[in-house]
C-alpha cells in the first residue's frame, strides 16, 4: 500500500485497511457468500446424481429397475444441477458487483485525495504518472479483493467439499491420492520459486531496455532542439 507516495509492504493487511469499503457493500457480500456456501457445498451433487442416473439406466436396460425409478433419478439429477448452478449465478452477480463498487469507491477516493493535495506537490509529478498510479493501485487492490471474496468459496470450500465426499466414498484410495499430492508440494514450491526468480530477471531486463530507450528518446529530443 502507499503512505503518501511511499510504497509500504503490507502483505495481506491491506484487506484489513479496506474495512470501510467492505462495510459499504456488506449486504452484497453477505448474499454472495451465502450463495457461494450453498453452491460449493452442493457442488458434488451433479457428479454423484449423474452416476446414479447412469446406474439406473443400466439397471432399467437389464430389467432390474422400473421406469419410475429412472424418472426419479433424472429428476434428482436436474434438481442437484439447479441447486449448484442457481447459487453460482447469484454468487457471481453479488460478489462481482460488490467488487466493482469497491473499485469505484477506491478510484473516487484516490482521485479526491490527489486533488486535495497542494498544487506545488501536484506539479512535481506529471499528470500521466499520477493517473497511472491511481489506475494501477486500484486495479491491484481490485484483484486482491476479488481473489479474497470469490476464491474463498470457489477454491477453499470447493476443495473441502470434494475431499469430504472422496473420504466418505473411498477412504483408502482418497488417502493415497492426497498423500501423492502432498508429496509433490516441495517440488512444486521449488519450481514456483525458480519461476519467480526468472520472472523477476525478465522484469529487470525489460525495465533496463525501457530506461535505455527513454534515455535515447530524450537525447534525440535535445539534439533536435539544439
Amino acid at each position: 500500500r502507499r503512505d503518501g507516495w511511499r510504497v509500504v509492504p503490507a502483505g495481506m493487511t491491506y484487506l484489513w485497511d479496506l474495512r470501510p469499503y467492505f462495510r459499504q457493500v456488506a449486504g452484497q457480500l453477505v448474499l454472495g457468500s451465502l450463495a457461494g456456501i450453498v453452491m460449493n457445498t452442493a457442488v458434488i451433487l451433479p457428479a454423484l446424481l449423474l452416476g446414479n442416473a447412469i446406474d439406473k439406466a443400466l439397471a432399467l436396460e437389464r430389467g432390474t429397475a422400473t421406469a419410475d425409478e429412472m424418472t426419479i433419478a433424472v429428476l434428482l439429477l436436474i434438481g442437484g444441477t439447479l441447486l449448484t448452478e442457481g447459487p453460482r449465478i447469484a454468487k457471481r452477480w453479488w460478489l462481482m458487483t460488490a467488487t466493482a463498487r469497491i473499485r469505484a469507491n477506491l478510484r473516487a477516493d484516490a482521485l479526491r485525495g490527489t486533488l486535495s493535495r497542494p498544487l506545488a506537490d501536484l506539479h512535481r509529478t506529471p499528470i500521466g504518472d499520477q493517473m497511472a498510479r491511481i489506475v494501477g493501485d486500484v486495479e491491484v487492490l481490485g484483484v486482491g479483493v476479488r481473489e479474497f471474496t470469490i476464491e474463498t468459496w470457489d477454491t477453499v470450500l470447493f476443495s473441502l467439499s470434494f475431499l469430504v465426499a472422496m473420504f466418505v466414498m473411498g477412504p483408502g484410495l482418497s488417502l493415497l491420492a492426497v498423500a501423492a499430492v502432498v508429496a509433490q508440494v516441495p517440488e512444486l514450491h521449488h519450481r514456483h520459486g525458480a519461476g519467480d526468480e526468472q520472472t523477476e530477471h525478465h522484469d529487470h531486463h525489460i525495465d533496463g531496455i525501457a530506461l535505455v530507450e527513454k534515455q535515447r528518446v530524450q537525447r534525440d529530443h535535445h539534439q533536435d532542439r539544439a
